[in-house]
């Protein structure tokens, strides 16, 4: 169970055999019931709706949650930003390159935690909503991953420039040639970092995959614009189903 803006609800579940989804969904009915929280599910994708359509006709109406859509990329156009569409993007990469020609690559290894924690605790703390709660949470879950870098089947890297961190990355497989990036900081102050740490990481960390998912926008404008600037292939549809 999670909450959003102080109403509860919970994440679809996920079962190895279909057979077993109308108990789950049931369980988690009866929950709801119990707490008196609303009889919702998010995060379902396509597959699952139609699973849960099946077990239980017309027991739920399905809306699409354009905000947590995530957005789908080809590695090899993050990688070479060939193309008239991301002409823009590899103008940027090419200006950070010019300015900081000795800027440098580094895969993320535990000789990089405290510096990347130094600069995601700069990073946090220059952002105006730096108190935000979901600000905090993703600091947190940043401490959690560099703090068991060595136990998690996480990759990523580290862009240096004048000698010290200013942008990190890292994510995981989450199937055989999807790569999930779980979090991308980048110093806003620097023209192309956010551009070059992406274009690193995807050559250097992420060679072996074939697409990248880069996560939803939040429903954030300025999120949704950068996000749909880099020409995802597909968004992956999320639904909200209601009893």
């Amino acid at each position: 169970m999670a909450e959003r803006e102080g109403e509860p609800f919970f994440l679809a579940p996920f079962v190895d055999d279909p057979a077993y989804l109308p108990a789950a969904v049931d369980k988690l009915v009866e929950v709801a019931e119990f707490i008196g929280a609303k009889k919702q599910f998010r995060g379902v994708y396509r597959d699952v709706k139609a699973e849960i359509e099946a077990a239980f006709p017309r027991r739920f109406s399905f809306t699409a949650d354009r905000d947590n859509f995530d957005y789908i990329y080809l590695t090899e156009n993050m990688i070479t930003l060939s193309g008239r569409k991301l002409h823009g993007k590899k103008n940027h990469l090419n200006a950070f390159r010019r300015e900081f020609p000795d800027h440098q690559y580094h895969p993320l290894t535990a000789e990089w935690v405290e510096p990347c924690l130094e600069f995601a605790a700069r990073w946090c703390a220059q952002r105006a909503d730096k108190d935000d709660p979901s600000l905090q949470c993703e600091q947190c879950a940043i401490r959690h991953v560099f703090n068991n870098l060595a136990d998690l089947p996480i990759r990523g890297g580290v862009l240096v420039v004048n000698g010290r961190v200013e942008a990190f990355s890292f994510g995981e497989f989450i199937n055989d040639d999807m790569v999930l990036i779980h979090v991308e900081k980048a110093n806003p102050d620097i023209r192309g970092l956010y551009a070059a740490i992406n274009q690193q990481c995807c050559e250097h960390a992420w060679p072996d995959s074939k697409y990248v998912n880069r996560e939803e926008d939040m429903g954030l404008e300025g999120l949704r614009r950068a996000k749909e600037s880099y020409q995802p292939v597909y968004l992956l549809e999320k639904f909200v189903a209601t009893w």
